[in-house]
């Protein structure tokens, strides 16, 4: 897209390697809110089965792209999606949709669409015609109210639990310029009272040291929960929680998801389906959930996890995409658009 965004998305891929988790350290350890026991070891079973009477309701009218998405946004790690609009990809290139299937606009970029920290889209088939005359961008433009990006450096957010201070804090990158701070309200507003942190401490004034055990949830008032798996693991990734009752947490690169009590609701068995931006990024995360929701994928079909960590949709579907508000699911003729099942 831009010399000075790719060369922070090598820094951004160079500090994620941070994030692997060896041993615990003395000062790691969680101290789980009186209402919140954290390490019961508690795990359901892979997924409940959906109901006997589960039916799946598509739209008569199906489109052949050949995977789609929801827009992400970019500035933390890991990235959130924005509601209402999928991109979604033909032949290598992608385009944009929103998320009841209006094209804004043709499959024409090398990379998925998606939105910088400021708010503007990032396409780079029309980024040079942010001043000059093109119908594409200026049609997309006009559909959305969201100008194309310009030119600029991310600011790059990581979460962390400070083994020192005994604190979450945020640490930040732009323009090779770091910032280390207190997460405050705008960060708890954004999303929400459980933070996914793993322990580190600052290598120096500038750097962010390596993790210190394994990942963890942390709210305002310092309260810890911690999920493990059977074994007593604890995660090597998570995502975020958001207003939702669940979140999906990693084990071993297989993901399970929690509650907000640190029990499995579900076993590891899901796979990746998450970016964190860049071209060429494979998939690193589980979806969280939007509006009681997630898509999952379980040994390459998708289904649709609810809230209580049931397949409402059973793991049998060639792709399903969930942004929050309109439900997508792939069958062999293509996409068609479907209600979310009542079970």
């Amino acid at each position: 897209m831009r010399n000075k965004l790719f060369c922070l998305l090598l820094t951004a891929a160079f500090l994620s390697g941070c994030m692997e988790s060896p041993a615990a350290g003395p000062d790691a350890s969680p101290t789980p809110s009186p209402d919140a026991p954290a390490e019961t070891g508690e795990t359901a079973s892979a997924s409940a089965e959906p109901s006997a009477e589960f039916t799946l309701s598509l739209s008569e009218e199906a489109y052949s792209w050949d995977a789609m998405q929801p827009v992400g946004i970019w500035g933390n790690m890991l990235m959130r999606s924005e509601p209402g609009y999928y991109t979604v990809c033909k032949d290598g290139l992608w385009g944009l949709i929103t998320a009841d299937g209006q094209v804004l606009l043709d499959c024409v970029n090398e990379r998925p669409i998606d939105i910088c920290d400021k708010g503007d889209w990032i396409c780079e088939a029309l980024q040079t015609y942010t001043t000059e005359e093109h119908p594409d961008a200026i049609a997309l433009q006009q559909a959305t109210g969201r100008p194309l990006c310009s030119a600029h450096g991310v600011l790059y957010g990581w979460y962390y639990y400070d083994v020192d201070a005994k604190e979450a804090r945020r640490y930040s990158v732009l323009d090779g310029s770091s910032f280390n701070e207190t997460v405050g309200a705008a960060d708890w507003s954004a999303f929400g009272d459980w933070l996914p942190v793993y322990p580190a401490r600052m290598k120096d004034e500038y750097d962010l040291g390596p993790a210190e055990g394994g990942w963890l949830y942390v709210n305002a008032a310092g309260e810890q929960i911690q999920p493990r798996n059977a074994a007593g693991e604890e995660p090597d990734a998570a995502g975020w929680f958001f207003e939702e009752s669940l979140a999906p947490v990693s084990f071993d690169g297989q993901w399970a998801y929690t509650d907000r009590r640190g029990n499995l609701v579900t076993e590891a068995v899901y796979e990746p389906v998450w970016h964190n931006g860049g071209e060429g990024n494979p998939p690193e995360y589980a979806a969280s959930l939007q509006n009681g929701y997630a898509a999952v994928c379980r040994e390459g079909q998708w289904g649709l996890l609810d809230s209580a960590g049931i397949e409402v949709i059973p793991c049998e579907y060639p792709g399903v995409a969930w942004e929050g508000t309109v439900l997508w699911v792939k069958t062999e003729d293509g996409w068609h658009r479907a209600e979310v099942p009542n079970t």
